[in-house]
């Protein structure tokens, strides 16, 4: 630091007033260019910062979906296999589903009739 002040003075005593000039405004000219890129490069990651929040609030979004729909999918599964487990001998998936929507038992009564080669319901 003493070396560099020393230095610093030595050309002070021996620089014209043109040369001191010249380089007031040289470091002026860098003082100012690194001022501009700091407030641009603060804008910019101003601007970068609100898009990372906005994508923050979005994944956060999404991974609340994906639970509740994993969830979702859970209870069906456990749904489906309560509803296997209790149909022994029914493997048909509307055979299951009919039996979901009456409990178990035929809701409505059927009769088939057989008349020639096509059957009618009564």
């Amino acid at each position: 630091m003493r070396c560099h002040l020393a230095c610093c003075i030595c050309f002070v005593a021996t620089a014209s007033a043109s040369q001191l000039t010249a380089a007031l405004l040289l470091c002026l000219q860098i003082l100012t260019h690194m001022k501009e890129k700091l407030q641009y490069v603060e804008k910019e990651n101003s601007s970068l910062e609100t898009g990372l929040t906005d994508l923050d609030t979005s994944m956060i979004a999404q991974r609340d979906s994906l639970t509740q729909l994993k969830a979702t999918r859970d209870a069906l599964r456990t749904k489906g296999r309560t509803i296997k487990a209790s149909s022994v001998y029914v493997t048909s998936a509307p055979l299951l589903a009919d039996l979901e929507v009456g409990g178990g038992r035929c809701c409505v009564p059927m009769r088939m009739k057989e008349t020639g080669h096509e059957m009618t319901l009564e």
